[in-house]
């Protein structure tokens, strides 16, 4: 039997593709082994990729960003020799993965297949519930809950948590899923079930994490999701997504309500911070949450102004940090913005916003041209809009969670644009 290259791409690809999905939020080496796989079988057929790849404005982008990275954390270890170069190589692969070549490969194995996408996003909500059970510390059960449950996530707990609860909320009532294996195996009862009971879960996760950033993220952008998803609806479909809301509604005042002390402490405890920082007396700060992101804020600020083109390359924020001897004894600036402008320049800094508007391009021109349905396109604005909001006050770049879902967000926008197939939606 002669070798047949394509077919053992196509396995090679595929099987990546769905162990990256299922590993995002469990397993980082199962993650890794998933992109390992996705690459080798692109270089296998890497002549019908580099077809699709070289039309994209973001392949050329991606390539100079990824390159810049290096550099810089090249220098960076340069700069500091005594220091282990352990930790600059870590955070220069950190911002490599992000950096869009690997977001390239995933979009290119989704192949712009709606049933594909749907499985993966499956995926990664079992991928996320499984973390959740993966993250709580079952012996001492009572002990964990009682303080501030981060699940093995970290911050990024609540965010995304709150990205899962908005995807659950968008395709639920989204044609993207008709036909799927949920719709032939399972009763519609049961998996409209199955979405209530995910919802409830993610948001008590949502809740109990107590990561505020999140919060002020779901305020802005929640509600604004219920009216798009209302106005884009018709007919018996906007009935039903009028009814799903009202129990989205009914779940979400049930977890405010489990939540409601949780709640209150956690706002509290900021409240004369806050007071005092839009008084403008920020030298009468209390130590708190919000005065070291303020005292290490005004820190990057000053570090930027020192090297404002090309930065003090990646890892070097902890450095900076410890010489400034900011409070705390945190070992980044709690703001990406601040972060990337500090470690990559403002040179750095305008790539990846150019990376991003690329990304959001695609993705809405995939959408003008009938690709891409009104689904993805709200999930993804929606996800942009979380993101953003909560980048303002953390990181998470440096979380191979995080990284997870930077690159299957950014795969999904641009699927629909590496495959020119048949329009997808009338």
């Amino acid at each position: 039997m002669p070798f047949n290259r394509f077919a053992l791409a196509q396995y090679l690809g595929s099987t990546g593709l769905y162990l990256f999905a299922i590993s995002g939020f469990i397993n980082q080496g199962g993650m890794y082994a998933g992109l390992g796989l996705m690459l080798a079988g692109f270089l296998l057929m890497a002549d019908r990729g580099w077809v699709s790849l070289r039309r994209e404005p973001a392949f050329p982008l991606a390539l100079v960003l990824t390159v810049y990275i290096v550099v810089r954390g090249a220098s960076a270890m340069s700069a500091w020799p005594d220091e282990p170069s352990a930790d600059f190589l870590a955070a220069t692969w950190d911002l490599v993965v992000i950096g869009g070549l690997f977001t390239l490969l995933v979009g290119w194995w989704l192949a712009g297949d709606n049933r594909r996408i749907a499985l993966v996003l499956q995926l990664a909500v079992l991928s996320l519930f499984l973390g959740v059970l993966k993250g709580i510390d079952w012996q001492h059960f009572a002990t964990f809950m009682a303080h501030r449950p981060l699940f093995g996530m970290g911050n990024g707990a609540g965010l995304y948590a709150l990205v899962a609860m908005t995807g659950l909320l968008i395709f639920r009532s989204s044609p993207l899923f008709d036909g799927g294996w949920q719709q032939r195996w399972m009763p519609p009862l049961l998996v409209k079930s199955i979405v209530s009971v995910l919802f409830l879960v993610f948001t008590v996760v949502f809740l109990l994490s107590q990561t505020r950033a999140a919060w002020l993220a779901s305020l802005l952008v929640l509600p604004a999701v219920f009216v798009l998803m209302l106005r884009n609806n018709g007919g018996a479909q906007k009935k039903w997504v009028a009814r799903f809301e009202v129990v989205v509604l009914v779940v979400l005042v049930l977890g405010v309500s489990l939540g409601a002390g949780t709640i209150s402490k956690r706002l509290g405890a900021e409240q004369s911070s806050l007071m005092l920082l839009f008084s403008g007396d920020l030298g009468s700060l209390p130590v708190s949450s919000v005065s070291y992101r303020v005292w290490l804020w005004q820190d990057a600020l000053q570090r930027i102004a020192e090297h404002p083109l090309l930065g003090w390359g990646p890892g070097s924020a902890p450095l900076l940090i410890q010489e400034a001897a900011v409070p705390g004894g945190l070992g980044h600036y709690h703001n990406l913005y601040l972060q990337l402008a500090a470690e990559l320049g403002l040179v750095g800094l305008g790539l990846f916003a150019l990376w991003s508007l690329v990304v959001a391009k695609a993705a809405t021109g995939a959408w003008h041209e009938r690709r891409m349905g009104f689904d993805c396109l709200l999930f993804l604005a929606a996800l942009l809009a979380i993101f953003l909001i909560v980048s303002c006050f953390e990181l998470r770049h440096d979380d191979e969670r995080g990284q997870y879902l930077l690159i299957l967000s950014g795969a999904l926008a641009l699927t629909f644009r590496l495959y020119r197939s048949p329009p997808a939606r009338e």
